[in-house]
């Protein structure tokens, strides 16, 4: 996926939420493995590293982020079959890149997977 243009400002929230920010490319398979085993929440830009689902038994929420112009519902099915809550965001187009990821509806799912206000 093409870099997001605001994708700065998605990893601050994040961050504000509490949520570790990880690239998980750049990890070995059992870094991965370990990273995923132990996740409660998934936040990833949609791809093939979401095949790592299936290591995320505890997680309870999954959001995928789209690029402008794509939609694909493979991992809400893998999420819905692993009992994995699943939300999606669809990045807006704006000039070069992925496009930019609207970030009221972001905060928004951010807010509901916590349970609080940050």
């Amino acid at each position: 996926m093409r870099a997001l243009s605001n994708e700065a400002d998605v990893e601050h929230m994040m961050w504000d939420a509490g949520v570790t920010v990880v690239y998980a490319q750049e990890l070995s398979f059992e870094e991965q493995r370990t990273l995923f085993a132990g996740a409660r929440m998934v936040i990833p830009p949609h791809g093939a590293g979401l095949a790592n689902l299936v290591l995320a038994q505890p997680a309870q929420r999954v959001v995928e982020v789209f690029p402008v112009g794509w939609f694909n519902d493979c991992y809400a099915r893998l999420s819905r079959n692993l009992g994995i809550d699943y939300e999606y965001v669809v990045a807006s187009p704006a000039g070069e890149g992925g496009g930019v990821v609207p970030l009221d509806r972001f905060d928004l799912l951010l807010k509901e997977a916590s349970c609080t206000d940050y």
